[in-house]
């Protein structure tokens, strides 16, 4: 505790700044965060999340839980985790809130991310600029899981740029398991996780650093295994099939 003091006293401009910037960020979030109650979409997931493990009272199609997930046609990770979170409190703010924390555990994760190439005051800055950005924010104060993957993207992205300098057993689990809960809650994010997988896998074999590559194929092995195949079984192939199924009808007033 007396070291934390310490380090806190000799970089005292920074940490203050730091604290600016997320008082910032949580003054824009919080502002007006439920001047519009939820409209459809959120209303969707906060059924979905809060009776996660059991059915929707006056639901007429009296759907099993895992029936109506698959028709969310989003991964089952963020309704999860929002089950738990609505056990705490249940109320419109504590729901929107959620993304509102998400959103500083994003910034938290970008600035670690800069801070590895750039000075605390380009990060700050970084950090700052995005806190004015609507669609941030907007996502940040939306019900959805958008939110939850943003800070696992963000995180993810962390250990990749900390690996690119030095490969650890703890920063490759981390990394894998990191990409692993964002594609959990939403599917789009495998393209940047696959991409920053491949890319550190072709820089262990160019580099002729085997041990790091078998490392690397071993999680990325049981990640496969434990994650990607069983969301892929239980979810992808029948919401695919749903997908269809909703497009054509969708469709049908377009159609000659």
């Amino acid at each position: 505790m007396d070291k934390l003091i310490s380090i806190i006293k000799e970089n005292k401009v920074k940490y203050l700044l730091i604290f600016g910037v997320f008082l910032f960020y949580f003054t824009v979030a919080l502002h007006k965060l439920t001047y519009s109650s939820l409209w459809y979409d959120e209303t969707i997931e906060y059924f979905f999340s809060k009776y996660f493990f059991s059915a929707i009272p006056l639901d007429i199609n009296e759907e099993a839980p895992y029936t109506r997930l698959l028709s969310a046609l989003q991964p089952p990770l963020y309704n999860f985790v929002m089950y738990f979170w609505l056990k705490i409190a249940d109320s419109e703010f504590w729901f929107r809130f959620f993304g509102v924390l998400m959103g500083a555990v994003t910034l938290g994760g970008v600035y670690k991310s800069l801070n590895r190439f750039v000075n605390y005051k380009v990060c700050l800055s970084v950090c700052a600029f995005a806190v004015c950005l609507y669609n941030f924010i907007y996502y940040c104060q939306e019900c959805a899981e958008y939110n939850l993957m943003m800070a696992f993207e963000a995180w993810c992205i962390y250990f990749f740029v900390k690996l690119l300098d030095k490969t650890t057993v703890k920063d490759v689990i981390l990394f894998t398991v990191l990409g692993s809960l964002a594609v959990g809650t939403q599917y789009g994010s495998a393209f940047l996780v696959a991409g920053l997988a491949l890319v550190l896998f072709i820089k262990s074999i160019i580099e002729r650093d085997y041990k790091t590559t078998k490392l690397l194929a071993a999680a990325y092995s049981i990640a496969l295994m434990i994650a990607a195949f069983p969301l892929f079984w239980y979810f992808v192939r029948f919401q695919i099939r749903r997908a269809d199924v909703a497009n054509s009808i969708f469709n049908i007033p377009f159609e000659k």
